[in-house]
């Protein structure tokens, strides 16, 4: 398994029928606030949904239609090499959550 890999997997929470934002965030020591900006969230998690659950010094986009790899580097001012690697990805798609 690949340094990136571990970090990114340590951090992720899949979501339990009965949880709550803010039960979450209270386990992970951070606020229910924090996970949903990380996530792009607007209201509340579904089971089974995943979870970035981290410092804020990482973003979660999810990818729109028309975007690539490229432009997201882009927009957020690093490079698609590194979205690819801290990812471990060849390509994205609609709905899909990455790591910026």
């Amino acid at each position: 398994m690949k340094i990136y890999e571990i970090a990114y997997k340590s951090r992720l929470y899949t979501v339990k029928p009965g949880d709550r934002l803010g039960e979450i965030a209270v386990r992970f020591n951070t606020t229910a606030r924090n996970i949903k900006k990380q996530n792009g969230i607007t209201g509340a998690a579904a089971p089974g949904d995943m979870l970035y659950i981290g410092n804020l010094d990482k973003k979660v986009h999810v990818v729109l239609p028309l975007e690539t790899i490229g432009s997201i580097a882009e927009k957020y001012g690093v490079t698609s090499t590194h979205i690819r690697l801290l990812n471990d990805i060849t390509a994205v798609f609609i709905g899909q959550r990455i790591l910026v």
